[in-house]
């Protein structure tokens, strides 16, 4: 039986695939989703929350073969997700950024790790820059005092590595979270917890289901065998006001949730920080170069937004 065939009964993995207005990364995504199929029984299914950049009609043209979930405007990262996980039957469901390529057989190497090592809940595959060179993923869960040094630069008094581990990448380890980039969850741990928490509309949505899947008993391992090219923040570079908002009220969200209320004031209290000094750069190099300008107005009005709430 090929890969197709079984396809057509129960897939091996499900790729939920969110998009928002990033039509030339999602082609680039899909295209390396289609070698996939002679590898594993494969499913996709690309929800897309409101484009206005083509990226519809691209799917319907170009991935035929893939189901389109159309959202009228943007539902948030989270609740998309959930939408495509729901529609999904895979026995694997892996959420895959649309900023991403998969390299070639990584999904086969996923789903023959994963059914080697039944206490494996969720599995990330090693993230690569655009370059190929190594792109950290898989590690400590956030703590509020390490967040709060890192959004204000300072992160290097706690001694602590960027990634919160000094591990070799190249092998496979247990860990506390892997990045939501690309995301590989067994079907039975979203049966026994649930998707993704849509009270996070974006941001920390992917820590905040890892810790949830370990307190439920599962393990979370780095399977560095597979590879995902991810460029990194190109679905955030130019996001509004609106969506970096959104970002900041996720990780307050988060340490509400996982460290209680004065946690979350520290952490936010330095995320206003940080959206002050951003602005204060910005607005500077904007003096020389006219698109820092733009994320600078951006900033400001992020910070403007997150001093009211606060006030």
């Amino acid at each position: 039986m090929t890969s197709h065939e079984k396809s057509k009964s129960r897939p091996d993995v499900s790729v939920i695939v969110v998009n928002w207005n990033t039509g030339e990364l999602l082609s680039r995504c899909l295209d390396s989703l289609d070698a996939e199929w002679n590898s594993v029984a494969l499913e996709v299914i690309v929800v897309d929350n409101g484009s206005t950049d083509g990226s519809q009609a691209l799917i319907e043209e170009a991935h035929p073969m893939y189901r389109l979930i159309a959202n009228p405007d943007n539902r948030g990262f989270s609740i998309a997700n959930n939408q495509g996980i729901n529609a999904s039957s895979g026995r694997y469901v892996l959420l895959l950024n649309s900023d991403t390529e998969v390299e070639r057989d990584s999904l086969r190497v996923l789903v023959d790790y994963g059914d080697s090592h039944a206490e494996a809940g969720i599995l990330g595959p090693r993230l690569l820059n655009s370059d190929g060179t190594l792109q950290p993923s898989g590690g400590r869960f956030p703590t509020p005092l390490g967040t709060a040094l890192a959004l204000l630069g300072l992160a290097r008094l706690t001694g602590r590595p960027r990634y919160g581990t000094k591990r070799d990448y190249a092998k496979p380890a247990v860990v506390d979270e892997v990045s939501g980039a690309a995301m590989m969850i067994r079907r039975e741990v979203v049966q026994q917890i649930g998707g993704l928490d849509e009270s996070f509309r974006w941001g920390y949505e992917d820590v905040d289901l890892c810790r949830r899947a370990r307190r439920a008993g599962w393990q979370v391992h780095y399977v560095p065998g597979a590879a995902v090219k991810h460029e990194w923040g190109a679905s955030r570079r130019l996001a509004p006001a609106s969506t970096v908002l959104m970002a900041a009220k996720g990780r307050g969200h988060y340490f509400r949730k996982h460290h209680g209320a004065a946690a979350s004031t520290m952490v936010m209290s330095a995320t206003v920080a940080s959206h002050f000094m951003r602005s204060v750069v910005f607005g500077a190099g904007g003096l020389v170069r006219r698109g820092l300008s733009a994320r600078a107005s951006v900033e400001w009005e992020v910070l403007r937004r997150l001093m009211q709430r606060s006030a």
